[in-house]
């Protein structure tokens, strides 16, 4: 998995968690929180490669 794509991984995980957890209420809320931390920690490498210039081929 190429580091170009986590920012899109990412925001699909958040969105996907949001919409299960809040309409269906499939997913519990410590499943919730792992799941989001995740989408946030792609999307963190997602922002410093940004930031820092990085182009990952």
């Amino acid at each position: 998995m190429k580091r170009n794509n986590f920012g899109k991984i990412g925001i699909i995980i958040a969105l996907l968690t949001t919409v299960l957890y809040y309409y269906f209420e499939i997913i519990d809320i410590y499943v919730n929180g792992i799941i989001s931390a995740i989408a946030l920690v792609f999307l963190l490498i997602s922002l410093y490669d940004r930031f820092t210039g990085k182009k990952i081929n």
